[in-house]
């Protein structure tokens, strides 16, 4: 694979720490291109896609899943196009899934 995968296990939060609305929008959308930007091979060829690669919701659990579009160069200098799947818990535990394009 061209970009590496950073797994952090999230669990359900305990019934004292329940946020149906998620963890914050803007802190969320920060800490998965932060995930991102450690997993590409060469993060000064990062290009995140802010508007038209974004995607956000949160789910009844509270679980806020977002989808974000980047490209970056690869080791050999290619120019790849990938998704990255992020899913934050509401206490703020992240999972990411990075999968190419195409």
């Amino acid at each position: 694979m061209l970009v590496g995968i950073n797994m952090i296990n999230s669990t359900r939060p305990t019934s004292g720490s329940y946020n149906p609305l998620g963890f914050p929008a803007e802190q969320s959308k920060q800490m998965c291109i932060d995930a991102i930007t450690a997993s590409v091979h060469n993060p000064s060829t990062l290009n995140i896609h802010r508007v038209s690669g974004y995607g956000s919701n949160v789910s009844g659990n509270g679980t806020r899943r977002i989808t974000q579009t980047f490209s970056a160069k690869n080791a050999f200098g290619l120019k790849k196009t990938f998704d990255a799947y992020c899913e934050i818990s509401p206490e703020g535990k992240l999972t990411i899934n990075i999968v190419e394009q195409g």
